[in-house]
């Protein structure tokens, strides 16, 4: 298992620097001086070359570039022009807010996918099937920002169920009330995937011996579905699912500004508006490391579930 954990560390690496120079480079493809357009048009040259030199843009781009990794690297994404703070304070002020809505919508996705992809693999090519099929392709399809505002319409101006913007008072209760319809709406974007995972990953247990075998000897259904198919099955549910997270991270821009988040994609979406680049750019760094160590994490549980993998960095066949 060691051997395999420095393996995958040592390959997230290439990984790192390739997001962060992809991140350099967006900055570099702003159109005239990046300290000028932050600055606005009414700013003086003077303040325009003493921000070149804060950013360190009076040097050469490969110096930039190192200086840009260092800074990150010690968690230094600049200060923010519009806000006046620094950049990684701000995402991290922002970023709970953020990480409750995916967990919560990512929670929901699994709770209602894995169950329906099990019925559908359980129910082949019956009505069952066929329905969870295409409300799984309608789930993909589905845009968030549309399925949001249909939430916001039926349950909030219609019904008066559930609040449709902000936080609330700050209580814990009437916070989670204000996370449901969000929730709900990003949940979409990964309900019909890990929906149809699970029933490709099922169907493909249900076609082996063994389980044909559990049969035979007269097992319980209920104990051979969730004892040995489920067991066997979540390798590829969890990698998608761990995934899947990654993915509702960056979907939050879109929902946070929906229903009127103070999260984190908030936060850079309202950047782009106001030209802060600085947030922008340490905005994709910040998600990018936490899509990494997601991956890194459910690489580990990969290797939990299937012992074959960190065997074969020992040498040993099982």
């Amino acid at each position: 298992m060691r051997k395999y954990i420095i393996h995958r560390l040592l390959q997230m690496i290439p990984t790192i620097f390739l997001v962060m120079f992809i991140a350099f480079a967006l900055m570099k493809l702003i159109p005239g001086d990046p300290a000028a357009v932050m600055l606005g048009p009414q700013a003086r040259a003077q303040d325009i070359m003493k921000l070149d030199k804060e950013l360190g843009l009076d040097q050469p781009v490969m110096m930039q570039f190192l200086i840009y990794v260092k800074r990150a690297f010690s968690g230094d994404f600049g200060r923010s022009i519009i806000y006046g703070e620094p950049v990684f304070t701000l995402l991290l002020q922002r970023f709970p807010l953020t990480a409750l809505l995916s967990v919560m919508a990512l929670s929901i996705a699994i709770i209602v996918a894995v169950p329906s992809g099990i019925l559908a693999a359980l129910k082949q090519n019956s009505f069952v099937d066929y329905l969870i099929t295409v409300f799984s392709l309608v789930g993909v399809s589905t845009p968030i920002f549309w399925f949001g505002l249909m939430l916001m319409m039926v349950f909030s101006l219609y019904l008066h169920i559930l609040p449709s913007v902000g936080m609330g008072n700050g209580t814990l209760l009437d916070t989670f009330r204000h996370l449901i319809l969000p929730s709900i709406s990003l949940a979409l974007l990964s309900m019909g995937t890990i929906a149809r995972v699970t029933r490709s990953s099922m169907l493909e247990v249900l076609r082996q011996d063994y389980v044909k075998t559990a049969y035979a000897k007269g097992l319980k259904k209920k104990t051979i579905i969730y004892r040995h198919m489920l067991k066997n099955a979540m390798v590829p549910i969890i990698t998608v699912s761990g995934l899947q997270l990654g993915n509702l991270l960056a979907g939050a821009v879109l929902t946070e500004t929906i229903f009127g988040l103070p999260g984190m994609g908030r936060l850079m979406y309202d950047a782009i508006l106001r030209r802060d680049f600085l947030v922008v750019q340490g905005g994709i760094l910040f998600v990018a490391f936490i899509y990494i160590a997601l991956n890194f994490s459910v690489d580990l549980l990969y290797a939990a579930f299937n012992p074959h993998i960190t065997s074969s960095y020992k040498g040993v066949a099982k």
